[in-house]
């Protein structure tokens, strides 16, 4: 990642992410703590992407999420471009679930903008929508949250890029992310 490039950026202040190697569908996360907080129980993430080679990843995943005691709630969505659709994450049995909401190659040359929006009820994750460019898709799925061997009461945001099965390298800017829980 390097982050302060001007250009491409939607505020003079992008970042530039990258993804190579020779690993098949090999992947790379970057992630950060962004407040502490156990009484928060709603959480949107927003942010924008933008891709000059959008046919070389396999799919993108997001993440905001929260520790509280030993539970670890997460929102963790994958738009998977080899099954065309928003993937949620079900923690309490560790595996994706597909959603009905499509999820398209982004345009080459472009920005793209999307809205992530969950909450947490009755010991639940809850997954209510997404939304890119101005395109609301309601999910409604809820999950159980992981339980986990130590304590926290942090939340953070992860943008995971993954490779395809010839790993060909791509670079990705993101700009404008923003983390809202309450």
């Amino acid at each position: 990642m390097t982050q302060n490039i001007s250009s491409p950026s939607l505020d003079g202040n992008s970042a530039k992410f990258h993804l190579g190697g020779s690993t098949p569908l090999s992947d790379a996360l970057w992630y950060k703590r962004v407040g502490y907080s156990t009484a928060s129980t709603h959480f949107t993430y927003d942010l924008n992407y933008y891709y000059k080679t959008p046919s070389a990843p396999s799919g993108m995943e997001f993440s905001i999420s929260q520790h509280v005691g030993y539970k670890w709630y997460r929102w963790d969505w994958q738009c998977s471009f080899y099954y065309g659709v928003w993937r949620t994450w079900d923690g309490g049995n560790s595996k994706w679930v597909n959603t009905s909401a499509p999820c398209r190659r982004p345009s080459a040359y472009s920005w793209t903008h999307t809205v992530f929006q969950g909450h947490r009820a009755n010991g639940k994750v809850y997954f209510d929508s997404v939304t890119v460019n101005g395109h609301t898709y309601y999910v409604n799925k809820s999950f159980y949250p992981q339980t986990m061997s130590y304590s926290g009461d942090w939340i953070t945001i992860h943008f995971q890029l993954n490779g395809n099965t010839t790993q060909t390298d791509f670079d990705v800017w993101g700009d404008k992310f923003k983390a809202i829980y309450y």
